[in-house]
């Protein structure tokens, strides 16, 4: 009798330190779930004060007036490599023009470069390299341009690869291979000057 008397007291002194165990760890949770979401609020908060103070830098930068060139060049520059991010972006294609403009493709190959660091975003990546085998295409450096557009996966640009594809070929004297993605262009493209050029250049080139 009095070994099953203690038997029931240890069973139920255990039960009271296993509810206490599991009260403690449910107490012991929600301080860590409280503290968690008390940190992330403030690291949000940090990263849009950051990302309000970035835009006005950004802005503040496009309404400058600019004693010259060079300290144009500079500052937006500087912006460039501190900002990894999509105002970063935007300025690598305002420079980019800018090098355009003054017929510098070197530099303006090279900054956009610098712009595929600067997003993940598959949209991006493929507009830039458009913009960069464009300007390959004008340096005669028809090499790099295919190897640029061989990396490009947005389908949706297919009809862009393609035509200009066809004309690094022709450029290259390779007639028949020009005239094989004009034609595979001219099928996916919906835009009707483009059509209408694309059907130009396969009726030049079928004459030649």
């Amino acid at each position: 009798m009095k070994i099953f008397s203690s038997l029931l007291m240890y069973i139920t002194n255990g039960k009271k330190d296993f509810l206490k165990n599991i009260v403690m760890c449910i107490c012991f949770f929600f301080f860590l779930l409280s503290t968690y979401n008390k940190t992330h609020r403030i690291n949000q908060q940090h990263k849009q004060d950051n990302s309000v103070v970035i835009a006005h830098q950004f802005y503040d930068l496009n309404r400058k007036n600019f004693i010259n060139e060079k300290t144009f060049e500079l500052q937006n520059t500087n912006f460039i490599n501190r900002n990894k991010n999509i105002y970063g972006l935007l300025t690598v294609l305002k420079m980019s023009n800018f090098y355009l403009n003054k017929e510098d493709l070197n530099q303006s190959i090279k900054i956009l470069q610098q712009g595929l660091e600067s997003t993940k975003e598959q949209f991006f990546l493929d507009y830039i390299r458009i913009k960069i085998a464009k300007i390959n295409i004008q340096k005669n450096d028809f090499i790099s341009s295919l190897q640029t557009l061989n990396l490009i996966k947005n389908k949706n640009l297919n009809s862009e690869i393609f035509h200009m594809k066809g004309d690094i070929f022709y450029c290259l004297n390779k007639k028949k291979i020009a005239l094989k993605f004009w034609k595979t262009a001219l099928k996916l493209e919906k835009n009707n000057t483009l059509r209408k050029v694309l059907t130009m250049k396969i009726q030049t080139c079928c004459i030649t």
